[in-house]
């Protein structure tokens, strides 16, 4: 009788287990589970009654010359995503979870290394002509040769078959599940329409989409207006319902932010969203606002929040040490910058997940310590009995007993404050600082200098505070390594 070695035989049966462990589902998520089961009605956050019409009044900054928004050169309208339906669709209160659009089922191995998708047979494009499998893989392969660069580049490896007119799978050389989502969210074309057509080029005319909107009129640069689909197909899947109400979409064009905000406020367009602090504490004021035909209005979220933060560069050696970190933190004035730069209006981050459920809050649960158990002595102690907060000062601008503590842990870390020779280009008397470019850039530019002043000066302050008279006319005052001489030198830059 022919033996087989036990390695493969366990190898042979592993790779049978993944490919048996096949998931068919009508959603699928990143990260966890799908909130919404596979007859869900409508998303929790929309009114599935909500009235249909009107005019939705919006604006874009600059000018436009085509409708093909994956043209490789030109410049696509607003909105002109309007055109095309995608596979699967994403809710907003959920993090990157997809639900049932043109692909009515998705199904997909253990180890990703193929997906499939199955087709709504109730969905048609624009015109009434049925999507189909052909529609799906001519979409992807036009992407791939006539689309951006970056396109082909993330979907190396990636190959698309047609099972049947609405079962189309893609193959994946190194499949994950984010692979998988991504194809999920690209556009279906209708491709009796573009398999004559240059994809890469722009396009001037309106072309036909499988979307639930097509331009109704347009004047190239100056404004463009969207009429929504009687006969759309999907205006009642549950990914659609309470939503789309607009009979129409305009986009007016303006060529500067601040004409466009004052046309905001003498009515011309319908919504402004601010994101600068200082416009949203002086600059929304006038008779609009006075007699209620505007609105101002903060709307709590979860949506996660970008960085804003400066990051440590710890391939430096003082930086390597977590104690420096910690100190220099410790003299962050996050409540002084906020209340006299920022109006008040900013929330520190503390999270690389900010505002979202996967922010650390709170002590370690159950299930965390499982994870954090193993690597108990390679983390921080307190990760296990404090929770982490950024240092808060009381706003006041007097940071002494911070600046205290900072030097305390600095000197645990084996710096100190020294007199050291001052350079020979800072006994000359200095020219005034050139204006960095990031100056130029507004607001943004005025407060990235003020915290570049701010850390440029702290530790002349805590000299000034802690070193014991002034420095004398051919020396200054710096951080010195005690073992080894270094000083403490870097540089603020703005990515």
């Amino acid at each position: 009788m022919r033996r087989f070695p036990v390695s493969i035989a366990l190898l042979l049966f592993t790779s049978a287990l993944l490919f048996s462990q096949v998931t068919v589902s009508h959603a699928i998520a990143l990260h966890g589970e799908p909130k919404y089961g596979p007859y869900f009605r409508h998303f929790d956050y929309v009114n599935p009654d909500a009235p249909k019409g009107g005019t939705l009044r919006q604006h874009s900054i600059g000018t436009y010359d085509n409708f093909n928004r994956f043209a490789q050169r030109g410049v696509s309208a607003a909105g002109s995503t309007f055109f095309y339906d995608t596979l699967m669709v994403g809710s907003e209160d959920e993090i990157e979870v997809l639900y049932p659009l043109i692909a009515e089922k998705i199904e997909y191995p253990a180890d990703y290394s193929y997906v499939i998708f199955h087709l709504n047979p109730k969905a048609t494009h624009q015109d009434g002509v049925p999507i189909t499998a052909g529609d799906v893989a001519f979409s992807f392969n036009k992407l791939m040769t006539e689309g951006v660069p970056q396109f082909k580049q993330y979907f190396e490896g990636v190959s698309v078959k047609i099972s049947d007119p609405r079962t189309v799978r893609f193959n994946m050389e190194e499949g994950s599940r984010e692979l998988i989502m991504a194809i999920a969210d690209n556009s279906i074309l209708p491709r009796h329409y573009w398999e004559n057509r240059d994809f890469s080029e722009p396009l001037t005319e309106i072309p036909l989409g499988s979307g639930a909107y097509t331009v109704e009129d347009y004047k190239i640069g100056q404004y463009v207006v969207y009429k929504r689909l009687g006969n759309y197909w999907a205006r009642d899947l549950p990914v659609n319902k309470g939503q789309m109400n607009f009979e129409f979409i305009r986009y007016d064009y303006y060529r500067d932010e601040n004409v466009a905000f004052e046309a905001f406020k003498a009515g011309e367009y319908d919504v402004q969203q601010e994101n600068i602090s200082k416009n949203w504490a002086t600059l929304y004021t006038g008779a609009n606002f006075e007699n209620g035909n505007i609105l101002k209005e903060e709307i709590p979220h979860d949506i996660p929040q970008g960085m804003q933060a400066l990051v440590y560069n710890i391939q430096k050696p003082f930086f390597a040490d977590r104690r420096v970190r910690s100190a220099l933190n410790m003299m962050m004035d996050f409540e002084w910058m906020n209340t006299n730069l920022f109006y008040s209006q900013y929330t520190r981050t503390r999270s690389y997940f900010q505002n979202t459920e996967y922010e650390a809050k709170g002590l370690p649960s159950a299930e965390e310590l499982k994870i954090l158990e193993p690597l108990r002595d390679k983390i921080p102690a307190e990760v296990f009995t404090k929770e982490y907060q950024p240092s808060v000062t009381d706003g006041s601008g007097n940071i002494r007993p911070q600046i205290r503590e900072s030097l305390k842990i600095l000197k645990e870390a084996g710096w100190e404050i020294r007199e050291v020779a001052a350079p020979e280009e800072a006994l000359e008397t200095a020219a005034p600082e050139s204006v960095p470019a990031e100056a130029e850039r507004g607001f943004f530019g005025s407060i990235w200098l003020g915290i570049k002043s701010f850390f440029s000066a702290i530790f002349s302050w805590i000299a000034g505070l802690f070193g014991g008279g002034d420095s004398g006319p051919a020396g200054i005052r710096r951080l010195v390594n005690v073992e080894t001489g270094e000083q403490m030198e870097f540089e603020l830059l703005l990515y």
